[in-house]
């Protein structure tokens, strides 16, 4: 919650026997909630409930949050046991920052250049994923199990029909991950990029990096985090 509206919630605790109860994830590291656990503590009454030992919390969450991300990390921390991130030196990309970029409100034009990102996985238990975005706008992700190449083709062809019905008419630019089994999915792709209107892109995670990434991988992760304070992403 921004600052400015702490402030005039506080003028209202003028009256004699107000209460102010904040309910939150400990997402953040700085503002009001924050320091009701930590500096101004003493004004507060901090209570903090574990999903780990919630009725209303499925064990199933719990050991699928702890498999995914480990019981050291912030993600854990936050959404399993309700503390707040430690935001350490080995956090690239700090969860706070990700956090405040979900739901930003941005102004982007939709007929302005897309991109659409694909990172096929195939079978197995990884998802096949789509991910459009206008500017820094970042649209819902299209997530498929059990797609091969051509299928996932067609979704993304799909994806490319619902751009164009919001206004835009030039050439789309889709990027596609052509690491291990993602070659079909660019094949297939490339047989129509004309009548498609789209600009094909086959993206190699292990390819050369820059004067500041040793890889390819290590740099399109540079430069997410330089566009974090500005993008906006789908929860």
């Amino acid at each position: 919650m921004k600052q400015a509206i702490m402030e005039v919630i506080e003028g209202a605790l003028s009256t004699e026997g107000s209460r102010l109860v904040m309910v939150g994830n400990p997402t953040q590291l700085a503002g009001t909630f924050y320091n009701a656990f930590h500096r101004d503590r003493e004004l507060y009454k901090p209570f903090t409930f574990s999903s780990e030992s919630s009725p209303r919390v499925a064990r199933a969450y719990v050991e699928r949050m702890e498999k995914k991300y480990g019981r050291d990390s912030d993600v854990f921390r936050v959404r399993v046991l309700g503390e707040f991130p430690l935001g350490g030196s080995d956090n690239y990309i700090q969860l706070s920052a990700v956090e405040a970029a979900v739901g930003r409100e941005i102004t982007y034009n939709p007929a302005e250049l897309w991109t659409i990102g694909v990172d096929p996985a195939r079978f197995g238990d990884d998802e096949s994923v789509i991910c459009p975005k206008c500017g820094l706008h970042v649209e819902p992700l299209r997530a498929f199990s059990g797609l091969d190449g051509p299928r996932l083709a067609g979704e993304v062809v799909l994806v490319l029909k619902e751009i164009r019905k919001r206004g835009y008419r030039g050439k789309v630019v889709v990027r596609v991950d052509v690491t291990g089994v993602g070659a079909s999915c660019y094949d297939q792709l490339a047989l129509n990029t004309e009548a498609l209107n789209i600009e094909l892109i086959g993206v190699n995670f292990g390819g050369e990096g820059d004067a500041d990434f040793d890889n390819a991988a290590a740099a399109l992760w540079g430069a997410m985090k330089d566009a974090m304070p500005a993008i906006s992403l789908p929860d």
